[in-house]
């Protein structure tokens, strides 16, 4: 390879909400001509990084097929329940108990080291929950930027009691659900949601998990420095957050972090249609959208497409959700939301031409 090049390596997850943001940058670099774009995530990603080559070329690299115990796509029912139960700590440690599975990510990161000894890239753009990829990053000594996808506060803020934290003592516990201003009962609630996370490592499934993640360390080859709760925005050249600090709960932003808000591709990305003209008839429309790792039951979206119906006025609604909720979909809408109203019961495929 040339000295005068300088590949980028773009890695990513194959979640949607973690993907997309990284074809739109990569899009925009292809736009403008930027050459030696490379691309590696599972083979599900393959058709969107190709449809982001609109300029100059962008190789894709294949880490083979998701693992579908890492992926919450493919999460099994009771699973998917587990980890959106209406209790917010077993709701975090399902999710924990879930995905620190160690031995997952081996072929995962073998399949990227041979990607990154075949492009040498000089920079990575790293999706941030893709553990594998700032590992050997760092462990490799190559610069990269870290893709965040959260608001700024969620990979600052300690998950335990002790240690280092970006946020203030009584910052919002990640994943807990609390205000910033809580009363003395939430207060309560913040400190013993860290300390609870904290006792999870000393139950006897994590202590074999994390021996075992030892283990997979020492066989992978991976930089002791590559290990710890802030190591991924450490030791990023920049953090890349797409959202806006008035997004989240207010705290002193770290130095290398930038928000840039949403991710937003070149805009129409088709030419106009039923949806276009549905959307353009009406003078007021509450767009909601459910995310793609979302399962809605019948029950739920009976209820939703029954509660639009009580809007007043003008207003329509227009929902967005995933293929797995079609099902649940009514046969018929309530008569306030009937075609007069115009209730909007197909499926969209992408929420950004919404």
């Amino acid at each position: 390879m040339s000295s005068t090049q300088r590949p980028i390596l773009f890695v990513s997850l194959p979640e949607a909400g973690l993907l997309n943001p990284l074809l739109v940058l990569v899009e925009e670099l292809s736009r403008r001509g930027v050459p030696d774009l490379w691309f590696v995530a599972d083979e599900k990603a393959r058709a969107g990084v190709e449809a982001a080559e609109v300029g100059s070329p962008i190789e894709f690299l294949s880490l083979g097929d998701v693992t579908p115990e890492m992926s919450s796509v493919t999460w099994p029912d009771e699973v998917y329940r587990r980890v959106t139960q209406s209790s917010r700590f077993k709701a975090h440690r399902a999710v924990i108990e879930q995905t620190h599975r160690p031995e997952q990510r081996v072929p995962k990161y073998r399949a990227l080291e041979e990607a990154v000894a075949k492009v040498q890239p000089a920079l990575m753009v790293i999706d941030c929950m893709c553990q594998f990829g700032h590992e050997l990053a760092i462990t490799e000594k190559i610069p990269f930027v870290l893709s965040d996808t959260f608001v700024p506060s969620y990979l600052y803020t300690s998950a335990v009691p002790i240690g280092k934290s970006y946020t203030p003592p009584d910052f919002p516990a990640p994943n807990s659900g609390l205000p910033l201003k809580m009363n003395v009962r939430q207060r309560l609630a913040n400190r013993l949601f860290r300390w609870r996370t904290l006792s999870l490592a000393f139950s006897s499934m994590m202590k074999e998990r994390n021996a075992r993640d030892a283990e997979v360390r020492a066989e992978l080859g991976i930089d002791p420095a590559a290990y710890g709760q802030f190591t991924r925005v450490e030791a990023a050249e920049m953090v890349l957050c797409y959202a806006v600090p008035e997004m989240d709960y207010p705290f002193e932003l770290p130095d290398g972090l930038r928000t840039v808000g949403a991710m937003v591709p070149p805009l129409p990305q088709a030419p106009a249609d039923e949806l276009t003209r549905w959307l353009d008839e009406r003078k007021s429309v509450i767009y909601t959208g459910f995310g793609t790792i979302t399962r809605l039951t019948a029950g739920q979206v009976r209820s939703f497409v029954r509660s639009s119906g009580g809007w007043r006025g003008s207003t329509t609604c227009c929902g967005s959700c995933p293929r797995t909720s079609r099902s649940g979909s009514p046969r018929s809408c309530p008569p306030t939301c009937a075609s007069s109203r115009g209730c909007r019961r197909s499926w969209t495929c992408s929420r950004t031409r919404t």
